[in-house]
């Protein structure tokens, strides 16, 4: 019996594009550019007075529609006050929900990295509430800085990412 025989390779002559190219195994591809959200931030107190010797909690309130998880990113003076600690502050874990906190606190740079999920199959969250407390300690330098939320991202529970509202707030160091 004959054997099948492959089809005859066509060559290419220069110049003639060959069809669309395969996708690479293992290419990163690139996420959808983060659209505006209605999220907004606002700090519960403002301004900030520190008092001298003891750590001062200072909340940060969301606002927004549908919010499974958050990005913050926070810079500050740290000669002026450290943030020497971040808690979930409520918002998201308001029907039960445990919420996965992951923070990089920078002190000598001033910069904190929070990160706050909700867990898989939990619908996301709708309206205002303490999002995150931080905890501040004056510094050696006194008088007034600002503490600024210099990015801010919520997604929804498919991950697709929105740019919230920032804020700052100035905080005094008598």
């Amino acid at each position: 019996t004959p054997q099948a025989q492959p089809p005859a390779a066509t060559p290419l002559t220069p110049g003639t594009p060959a069809s669309a190219p395969a996708a690479i195994p293992g290419a990163q591809v690139a996420p959808p550019e983060p659209r505006p959200s209605n999220a907004a931030l606002t700090f519960a107190a403002s301004p900030v007075t520190l008092p001298a010797g003891g750590p001062t909690p200072v909340n940060i309130v969301v606002a927004g529609n549908d919010i499974f998880g958050a990005d913050l990113i926070l810079s500050y003076d740290p000669m002026s006050f450290t943030i020497r600690e971040v808690r979930e502050g409520g918002f998201l874990s308001r029907d039960g929900q445990l919420v996965a906190t992951v923070q990089r606190l920078e002190t000598e740079s001033g910069t904190v990295r929070i990160s706050l999920e909700r867990p898989p199959g939990a619908a996301p969250v709708s309206g205002t509430g303490n999002l995150v407390t931080l905890i501040l300690e004056p510094g050696t330098r006194r008088g007034e800085s600002v503490l600024r939320v210099t990015d801010f991202r919520v997604h929804d529970a498919l991950q697709a990412v929105q740019v919230g509202r920032a804020a700052e707030v100035r905080v005094t160091v008598p």
